[in-house]
């Protein structure tokens, strides 16, 4: 939960970081550019996906043990499972156990039965969690409807609800195709083809290389519905403005930061639907819906938009002196991977184009993004009064530290069926992250926790 709930509230803060002020014009560039880059978020957007997303999840794909083998994992690891413990997100736990009971299924532990006081303190911390969310909505629609929010102007307060609630349920349908597609990836094709539906979207998934391509796509897709609800739902009052709810200033400063609209969208956009698609993979992915949303992140990721990604990615291979996890941990009967046809006869050019573009395309949105920073036509350098060279700091800072969690998540995913022993004296960092994660239900805890800082 903790690690969940980490990914969402970074975005939102990078967002109010890096999010332009209307009209804002930068470098004398003509105003269809300024648009394009800044009016829209796109400037913003692809410097995060690229940068603090995809590049960290390339490298922690191969280099696992190098990747989390330093102590700015371990305290975004502390930091996870200590919002997980805050019971700020245990509405979830709710949800999941009433269709692990409609489902019919016994909900799987690692740890041993709660005794009575233990009971006590989750159930109080589940109705704390009811009561915080449901205040988070409150909010988040009195800002609405008071047209203080970072919404674009000329949109109606009706008309951001709907768009906030239609872009949450975009995000959490493919947080929910993730978890039903790899939950139902070892079943046995006789049984998917009771569901033809469900049957026809993991063929066109698992199909070739559809399913890395879809991966990446589903990220970009994501991350860019991710930074528009953040936008939508972070409250924006002025010095001048009535705070909401007559609340003081100092919450009122608070709740600027946008947190009640990370809590929003970490339980409703995309816990609940984790939680749905776990505890029913095929009825999911029988939903004509997501064979629409895979054809998308296909085409996304052939765009090549994002292949820029994997040019930072090696440069921070080479700059931090990563080495593929095999030369660290030799694997019984393991064996080089064999080419494929699409290796042999890939279009060499198009590729070339592909990153030229992309490489181009991320350069001009860094340093558009930042012209808006430091020339001050950002809502936090604006509207909340935060120096440019602040801006610029903590903007950075959250970038890597959203590398970090979203590579890290999957080094830890993946450690988990390798022996410990065997890296234990070569990556002691590694290896304490690992027995953390690793105890009792830990990894659950981490990654709802981790979510809410994304």
């Amino acid at each position: 939960i903790g690690r969940q709930y980490l990914n969402v509230l970074v975005i939102t803060v990078i967002n109010l970081m890096g999010s332009s002020i209307e009209g804002a014009s930068v470098l004398g560039l003509p105003q269809w550019v300024d648009n394009i880059f800044l009016a829209t978020g796109v400037g913003m957007i692809l410097t995060t996906i690229v940068v603090g997303q995809l590049a960290a999840q390339i490298n922690s794909a191969n280099c696992m043990l190098d990747f989390i083998n330093n102590y700015f994992m371990l305290f975004t690891t502390y930091v996870s499972l200590a919002i997980e413990y805050s019971g700020l997100l245990h509405c979830v736990y709710l949800v999941q156990i009433v269709f692990y009971k409609i489902s019919g299924k016994p909900m799987e532990s690692n740890e041993s039965p709660r005794s009575a006081l233990q009971k006590g303190f989750f159930w109080g911390r589940v109705l704390m969690s009811l009561v915080i969310l449901g205040f988070c909505f409150a909010v988040t629609v009195k800002a609405l409807f008071d047209g203080k929010t970072g919404m674009w102007e000329g949109v109606p307060p009706s008309a951001s609800i709907v768009i906030l609630f239609i872009l949450m349920g975009v995000v959490g349908i493919l947080e929910g195709m993730q978890i039903a597609l790899f939950t139902v990836v070892n079943m046995s094709d006789e049984d998917l083809r009771d569901h033809p539906v469900a049957h026809a979207n993991c063929q066109l998934t698992f199909s070739g290389q559809n399913l890395q391509a879809f991966l990446i796509g589903r990220q970009i897709l994501v991350a860019t519905c991710m930074f528009v609800v953040a936008r939508i739902a972070t409250p924006v009052y002025g010095d001048e403005d009535e705070n909401i709810f007559g609340l003081g200033d100092g919450i009122q400063s608070f709740l600027d930061i946008g947190l009640t609209g990370a809590m929003i969208t970490t339980v409703v956009g995309s816990l609940i639907w984790r939680v749905l698609a776990s505890s029913f993979p095929l009825a999911f992915l029988s939903n004509p819906v997501i064979h629409i949303f895979i054809r998308l992140c296909l085409l996304l990721e052939k765009s090549g938009i994002c292949s820029s990604a994997w040019i930072l990615a090696r440069f921070n291979t080479a700059a931090a002196g990563y080495q593929l996890d095999k030369f660290y941990v030799k694997e019984d009967g393991a064996q080089a991977p064999k080419r494929t046809s699409r290796d042999e006869h890939i279009d060499l050019l198009l590729v070339i184009l592909k990153f030229s573009y992309s490489t181009i395309l991320l350069v001009a949105c860094v340093v558009v993004v930042h012209a808006a920073v430091f020339t001050e036509q950002t809502i936090a350098t604006r509207d909340l009064n935060i120096h440019p060279a602040v801006a610029f700091f903590i903007f950075w800072f959250l970038i890597v530290w959203l590398a970090m969690m979203e590579g890290g998540q999957g080094a830890l995913v993946g450690l988990q069926s390798i022996d410990k022993q065997k890296y234990a004296e070569t990556h002691p960092r590694t290896l304490l992250n690992a027995s953390i994660v690793h105890k009792g239900d830990n990894m659950e805890r981490f990654i709802i926790g981790r979510q809410y800082l994304n």
